[in-house]
C-alpha cells in the first residue's frame, strides 16, 4: 500500500494522506459492510455442506465431492442480463435481474453438461445503494436455491465515476461436469 501512495503522490504532489481514502474517492465502505450484514442470511440459505466459509472474506471456499465424479472438469460462465438492467432501473425493481443473472449463468453451464456448484457474484454500482444491493442478492439467492447451487460470495464495487447514478452491473457462476459428459459442439481428443 505504501508503494501505491508514493505513486499517487508522485503523480499528484499536492495530494495528502487524507486524499488517499475510499471516502475521498466516493466509496462508502460502511454502507457495503452494512449490506454484507444484511445479505448474510440470504447467502446462507443457499449453502450446502460443501460450503466451507461464510460470505465477507476475500474468497469463498467450496469442497466438491470429487469422488462422485469420474474425470471431473470445472466449468465456469460469466454472463450478464443485458438490457433487462434498463427495465430494472426504470421500474426500481431489482430482485428479478438477480434471479436472471443466476439463470443465465446456470443455463450456460448446463448446456455444457455441467452441474452448477456455486455462484460468485460481482456487483458494481456507481453509488452503493443498500436496498438495491439487498434486492439483487435476494433474487440471486432465490435463483441459486432453485438451481441447487450455493451463493458462495462475491464482490461489491462502488465506482462513482464509471456508472451513472442508479445503475449497476452484475455477473458469474461455476459448475462441475464429468469429462465424458461435456457438450461443447466440438469433439475432445481422447474422449
Amino acid at each position: 500500500m505504501k508503494t501505491t501512495s508514493k505513486i499517487k503522490r508522485a503523480e499528484h504532489p499536492e495530494s495528502t494522506d487524507s486524499d488517499l481514502t475510499y471516502a475521498a474517492a466516493g466509496v462508502d465502505i460502511d454502507a457495503q459492510e452494512r449490506t454484507t450484514r444484511r445479505i448474510r442470511d440470504l447467502a446462507r440459505s443457499t449453502f450446502s455442506p460443501e460450503v466451507l466459509t461464510d460470505i465477507g472474506l476475500f474468497g469463498g471456499l467450496f469442497a466438491p465431492k470429487w469422488r462422485d465424479y469420474k474425470e471431473p472438469v470445472l466449468v465456469s460462465s460469466v454472463d450478464g442480463v443485458g438490457t433487462k438492467l434498463k427495465v430494472a432501473f426504470m421500474m426500481d425493481k431489482h430482485d428479478t435481474v438477480g434471479v436472471d443473472i443466476v439463470n443465465h449463468c446456470v443455463n450456460d453451464i448446463l448446456a455444457q453438461g455441467a452441474e452448477p456448484l456455486f455462484f460468485m457474484d460481482y456487483l458494481a454500482m456507481g453509488k452503493h445503494r443498500e436496498d438495491v444491493a439487498v434486492d439483487l442478492i435476494r433474487g440471486m439467492a432465490a435463483g441459486c436455491r432453485r438451481a441447487g447451487c450455493a451463493l458462495l460470495g462475491g464482490e461489491m464495487a462502488e465506482l462513482p465515476d464509471f456508472y451513472q447514478p442508479g445503475e449497476y452491473d452484475l455477473t458469474c457462476c461455476w459448475g462441475l461436469a464429468r469429462m465424458g459428459c461435456i457438450r461443447t459442439g466440438i469433439r475432445w481428443r481422447g474422449s
